[in-house]
């Protein structure tokens, strides 16, 4: 569906937005609170859902020699470079510093573990932590 807001001017929503009626409905009584008269034009979608995309891991996050590198004081840059990734994924290295690095310090925390090694790494990924 397209909706004309003024005179050849069409709302784009850039995707389909998929609605039950009474969704449907709520929003088009929306948009004509909003733009006054419009005009509803029903068209063929050209999608009609999202296409299937691969989704390719950057980093091997289970190996604990990669993971080592997050406890370190090294920035993103560097771990980046080691890694050798390319400074286009740092993001990758942000998230999972973000969800790896607190459970890891409170797991050796409880066992007296004060300087964590590869070693630990590989205890902490076999309790399944």
């Amino acid at each position: 569906m397209r909706i004309l807001v003024l005179k050849n001017v069409y709302v784009d929503f850039e995707a389909p937005i998929f609605m039950f009626k009474d969704q449907k409905e709520m929003f088009v009584k929306g948009m004509k609170k909003i733009f006054g008269d419009i005009q509803i034009k029903h068209v063929k979608e050209q999608i009609t859902e999202m296409p299937e995309r691969e989704i390719k891991t950057v980093v091997d996050w289970k190996n604990p020699k990669n993971l080592l590198l997050l406890t370190t004081g090294l920035t993103n840059e560097q771990i980046a470079d080691i890694l050798g990734i390319g400074r286009k994924h740092i993001f990758a290295i942000q998230l999972k510093r973000a969800s790896f690095i607190l459970p890891l310090h409170k797991w050796a925390r409880k066992k007296g573990i004060s300087q964590i090694t590869e070693k630990d790494i590989q205890e902490y990924l076999q309790e399944g932590k």
